[in-house]
Parts: C-alpha cells; structure tokens; sequence
C-alpha cells in the first residue's frame, strides 16, 4: 500500500482508484470530481510530481469548463467579428443588425427557443376532444 508521499515500486508513478457512489454521468459526480477530489489531489500531491483526476466525471467536467470558456470569450469575439465584415461589406449600419439577429432568432427556434416566452397548451401534432 503507498505510503503518503511516497511512490511505490518504481517511484516513477503511482495509480490510486475512488469509485464514487454516485453515477458517472450525473451532475453530483461531475462536481465531485472538479470540485472536492481535484482539491485533495493537488492538496496531497508530493513535491516535484504532478497528479491529474480521470475518468468520466473529470472528462465531462474539463469539457464543460471548456465549453463554458468559449460561451464567454469566443462566441462574442465572433459575433464581433462577424459584424464588423458585415458592416464594412454591406456600408450599412442597419443592415447588420437586421441580418444578424435574424441569424440568432433562427438559430433559436431551432434550438425550440421561443422568443416571446409563451409556452403552448398543446404539444405539437395532438388534437384535444372534450365529451360532454
């Protein structure tokens, strides 16, 4: 069994497993494993090595900080971008601004977004009958 700070065998790498109860693709386990599991590996990770978390929940956590990063700083510089070449081929300054939220109210409604906020009273394709 290792000995705390100290590497086994070899002493050139060392493997500790940690089955959590919850399940692997759930939001407990991925903040399990980004929060409190990272904390106590870098927390009790010997000098001059280094320690990394794995496995599903550590996977889909490291993709959603990702994802996160790029909804923050990539999709605006984007846009900007995007804007600014519209703006600079069309000479126009409403033109751009029409076209692009267009652009983003399409995308909307295909994500299912409805931009007015009302939610139907009938899901789509059923027909309601009343008896008396």
């Amino acid at each position: 069994m290792p000995v705390a700070g100290r590497l086994p065998g070899y002493h050139r790498a060392a493997r500790i497993n940690l089955y959590p109860v919850a399940d692997p693709q759930s939001r407990q386990a991925r903040d399990l494993a980004s929060g409190p599991v990272r904390a106590a590996v870098a927390q009790h990770t010997p000098a001059g090595t280094t320690a990394h978390v794995g496995g599903t929940p550590a996977i889909i956590a490291d993709i959603s900080t990702a994802v996160d990063h790029d909804l923050r700083i990539v999709f605006p510089v984007a846009v900007a971008l995007v804007a600014l070449i519209l703006l600079l081929l069309l000479r126009s300054l409403l033109a751009p601004v029409i076209l692009m939220l267009s652009v983003g109210l399409g995308f909307a409604a295909t994500l299912g977004v409805d931009p007015t906020g009302s939610r139907p009273t009938e899901a789509a394709g059923t027909t309601s009958v009343t008896s008396r």
